[in-house]
């Protein structure tokens, strides 16, 4: 059944002849006359807020040391209806077993009990409270003039059919009613999860400067999941009415075949974790001049997910937590749309697959390590490291789990030679350099083919199923990065200006990338290691510590600076389509480019396809060889060759700056950052077809209805292939804006009482602050858009916070 808006319903009723056409315009008036947003912010929003508790007790003695830290945390998120509590106990102990031995232990327990009753995203996009939002016109109105709720079921059906043509008394659920506050209200959707880790370790002293420590750790991560919609919804009253058989005869009882009463989603998750770490330890400095510096070791670490999602319980009852069968076979029934039953977990957020559905995956890495470092006279030293990582990659031939990677150093401490000791500017100069290799492992392929077993019976053949999960990729190994690095470190004017200058040159290489294959291998795509990429750039910091009336006043400060330049150095695809472009990493990679360049199609303006006599204007962006090509079908050829690149989506150029004052017992800070350089694509009109449900029209419309056709894609009068629009406007060239901004990112102010104050209290310290952060934001664009936090999602929230520090 088709769903309209309340403004289309109204316009449709009059032209089937059903309300006259004054009856039709009064409805619109009365429409244009609403506003929802301040219903909105009472009924459905909440202002977040955090609350936060610790408590830190710690003590012992010369031979134990005992800490303990217990956090309670309450979070009020935007919706209302969700919350989340968090309680985190951490115990921490060292004790000196002997002159030669200690002992560590560490342990931590945290559970967190989040509500998030607003709604969950389901496979259809829908059901969270963001998505309902974004779904409502103007004049939907959540409640009525006196304060009741208001049936917004034109927004699931038609109603004006409803009424007319379906016996709604006669279903098992005679009210069809829907209201997002009601749905808010009915629904109990938790997650509980513990996380508990303990950590136990032991470090043995040989002899002076040599010892050998060896650390367990154990963590296991347990999550339960239970939605549960009770009959109020309207999800359960849909679900149980819809999927009720019924031959569309207005004088027959449709026959039940889910049981009425709420459903129970219910799954749970498990993550088990162990790591082992054993290490040599060297550290001697010999004849006052020669210092040696040597580590060894080896880790072993497992980690095993495990998921289970059991079957949907309907007919459930929360009191007595009791649950019904369905009441008619799945096999043999239908539904009210005259679709088999088995077809219902396609049309509705439950599904009545009486299987459970078990997940596991285990991911296991051994690894060997070395470090050597060799100083001479405090002044001169050199480095070197080496390590295997192996993991547990699916191939015939072990050896291609492992995979070393070293590296080697150099540092100078130029202000310690003599000829500069009369440079009295200069407090430390240090030189460094560092030549390397490092790696990744990417699991998203395998040596040979895989298929994937499916996790459940199939619903309609109650049979196991497979599908292909790779092709394989005979040349997987692990990615790899080389990377040379020269550095310097300084210190000036008595320490009152220091920072550090860094210059790195990485070269990627072996990267995981998606390329074209002849069809002929049964798919077109598949991953290989053919991937070459560079990041090149400068990172330098500058700070300061700069005393103004002694240890009363002081102020510190710093500014770090960063460019880097990436490109695609090798990428073999002989032929892109648009998709592939638009789409993002990595099938947008083209070589000699950004790894993140946007790509955008160029409006071309109106093209006649008519002849001169009878010209026939349509939209069209630039093709192949400069040709026109209209938006109403599909674009051919190498999209890299007509597609524009417009510029990086991820910002080159990075600063920050921090900056901090001591004023006697009161200390203020403030964080700025930036980024610089970089693009993205703003919101435009997104030229909705007038179909079902509301046509939400964003805010662009004025932008294109009174915008120059040539200039920007005109809204169409009449056009027959309307739904290609979706795969060309959101990608044009004009829509491309500047994404630099600068953000203020925190503001802090404390006040600390003094000590004789304190002292008199017979406390250790109290401290009193408070904190601002997402202050405000400056942008570059000129349509006043966030490029990371579009137009139509939530905006970046300023937040604040009060606290209190008392030691005692």
């Amino acid at each position: 059944m088709s769903v309209y808006s309340l403004g289309l319903t109204a316009m449709n009723e009059a032209r089937l002849g059903r309300i006259t056409d004054e009856e039709r315009d009064a409805t619109l008036t009365r429409l244009s006359g609403l506003d929802n947003k301040k219903q909105i912010e009472k009924y459905l929003l909440q202002s977040p807020i955090t609350k936060q508790y610790n408590v830190s007790v710690s003590g012992g003695s010369e031979t134990m040391k005992n800490n303990l830290s217990l956090l309670f945390e309450d979070n009020k998120t935007f919706f209302k209806g969700d919350s989340q509590n968090k309680y985190l106990i951490n115990y921490t102990s060292k004790i000196k077993v002997n002159d030669r031995l200690d002992f560590d232990f560490s342990g931590m327990m945290q559970f967190r009990d989040i509500q998030k009753n607003s709604g969950e995203q389901d496979i259809f996009g829908e059901g969270d409270m963001l998505s309902t939002i974004r779904s409502l016109a103007p004049w939907d109105m959540l409640v009525n003039a006196d304060g009741s709720r208001t049936d917004m079921s034109y927004l699931k059906y038609y109603t004006p059919n409803l009424n007319e043509f379906i016996p709604t008394q006669a279903f098992p659920y005679s009210d069809w009613s829907y209201n997002p506050i009601t749905e808010m209200e009915n629904r109990d959707f938790s997650t509980k999860s513990l996380n508990s880790r303990i950590q136990a370790g032991l470090n043995f002293r040989i002899v002076d400067g040599l010892s050998i420590s060896s650390k367990i750790q154990y963590e296991i991560f347990k999550t339960n999941t239970e939605n549960y919609y009770n009959e109020n919804t309207f999800d359960v009253r849909q679900f149980v009415n819809e999927t009720s058989a019924w031959n569309y005869d207005y004088n027959t009882v449709p026959t039940q075949n889910l049981p009425s009463g709420g459903v129970l989603q219910n799954s749970e998750a498990t993550i088990n974790s162990y790591n082992f770490r054993n290490q040599l330890n060297f550290n001697r400095t010999f004849a006052k001049k020669h210092t040696v510096n040597f580590i060894a070791g080896t880790e072993l670490s497992n980690r095993v997910v495990s998921s289970t999602e059991y079957p949907n319980s309907f007919g459930y009852n929360d009191e007595t937590l009791a649950s019904s069968e369905l009441l008619n076979p799945v096999q043999s029934s239908t539904m009210w749309n005259g679709y088999p039953l088995q077809y219902a977990n396609f049309f509705y957020p439950f599904n009545i697959t009486p299987t459970s559905t078990y997940q596991e995956s285990t991911n296991r890495f051994f690894s060997m390590f070395g470090n050597l470092g060799y100083t001479f006279n405090n002044k001169y030293t050199v480095t070197g490291s080496y390590r295997t990582d192996a993991s547990n990659l699916i191939t015939d031939d072990p050896s291609f789990r492992y995979n070393p990677f070293w590296s080697v150093g150099g540092s100078w401490k130029a202000h310690k030679e003599s000829f500069l000791n009369d440079v009295e500017w200069l407090n430390r100069l240090n030189l460094r350099a560092t030549y390397g290799f490092n790696g990744n492992v990417d699991r998203s392929t395998s040596f040979k083919p895989l298929i994937a077993l499916g996790s459940s019976l199939n619903t309609y053949t109650q049979e196991n199923t497979a599908t292909i999960s790779s092709f394989g990729n005979p040349t997987l190994r692990w990615e790899k990065t080389k990377t040379l690095n020269f550095g310097v470190d300084f210190s000036l004017f008595k320490s009152r200006l220091n920072g550090s200058i860094d210059v790195y040159n990485k070269e990627s290489f072996d990267l995981i990338v998606s390329q074209s294959i002849a069809s002929v291998n049964g798919t077109t795509n598949q991953k290989f290691n053919n991937g070459k990429m560079y990041n090149r750039g400068v990172e330098i910091t500058l700070g300061t510590v700069l005393p103004i009336n002694g240890n009363d006043i002081v102020w510190t400060g710093s500014v770090n600076y960063a460019y880097n330049n990436n490109k695609v150095t090798n990428f073999f695809n002989t032929n892109y389509q648009s998709y592939d472009l638009y789409s993002g990493p990595t099938t947008s990679y083209v070589e000699g480019y950004n790894a993140n360049t946007l790509w955008s199609y160029q409006y071309a303006g109106l093209t006649n396809v008519g002849s001169d006599a009878n010209p026939v204007l349509k939209p069209s962006v630039t093709g192949e060889g400069g040709d026109p090509i209209t938006v109403i079908g599909w674009p051919q050829g190498n999209a890299a060759e007509y597609m524009e690149s417009q510029g990086t989506l991820v910002a080159p150029t990075t600063v920050g700056m921090r900056n901090s004052f001591k004023i006697y017992d009161f200390d203020f800070s403030f964080i700025v950052t930036g980024k610089f350089g970089h693009v993205f694509r703003r919101q435009g009109f997104n030229y909705n077809p007038v179909i079902s449900g509301n046509t939400q029209v964003n805010e662009k419309y004025d932008e294109v209805a009174n915008g120059d056709p040539n200039q920007i894609l005109p809204i169409p009068t009449q056009e027959g292939r309307y739904y290609f629009y979706d795969r060309f406007h959101p990608y044009m060239d004009y829509l491309t804006e500047d994404a630099s901004h600068i953000r203020f990112q925190e503001i802090s102010l404390s006040y600390s009482l003094p000590s004789k104050v304190v002292s008199d209290l017979g406390i250790n310290a109290l401290r009193f602050y408070a904190q601002a952060n997402n202050v405000g934001t400056i942008l570059f664009n000129d349509f006043g858009e966030d490029p990371e936090y579009p137009k139509g999602g939530l905006s970046l929230q300023s937040s604040l916070t009060f606290g209190m520090n008392l030691n005692f």
